[in-house]
């Protein structure tokens, strides 16, 4: 029985080194195929980092542009509303000057004239340049 025995732990060892043969390599596959996996997690968690980064960069960029070209839009509002209240006060002093000369021609309006009124105003002149031209 002993002698049995011995066959029999033999014969277990046998196969247990076989069978240790055989799944070794599948290990080996299998270690190597979680370090893959694990540099892959750690690739893809960096590149979402890099993303995340490279969003909020181009964000703040965004962000810059349009608060200068808002602060632009801003200066040239400005710059618009200056002229045409220069624009506007030459016109009435224009308009003024205009009426108080030919007070008969302001159409009954105080202070402003009409574009016919000086339309006429100028006509007589206009006229009379064409009519001493000798033809």
């Amino acid at each position: 029985m002993l002698l049995e025995r011995k066959e029999t732990t033999c014969t277990a060892e046998t196969i247990a080194v076989a069978v240790l043969r055989k799944v070794d390599p599948v290990l080996e596959l299998l270690e190597k195929a979680v370090d893959q996996a694990q540099g892959t997690a750690l690739d893809t968690r960096s590149a979402a980092d890099q993303l995340y980064r490279m969003g909020e960069d181009t964000r703040d960029e965004i962000q810059k542009g349009l608060e200068t070209a808002k602060e632009d839009i801003q200066r040239a509002t400005e710059c618009i509303k200056d002229e045409v209240s220069k624009l506007k006060g030459l016109a009435e002093a224009a308009t003024n000057t205009a009426g108080s000369t030919e007070e008969g021609q302001d159409n009954g309006a105080t202070g402003w004239a009409t574009y016919a009124d000086a339309v006429d105003r100028h006509l007589p002149a206009a006229h009379l340049a064409h009519s001493q031209d000798p033809e």
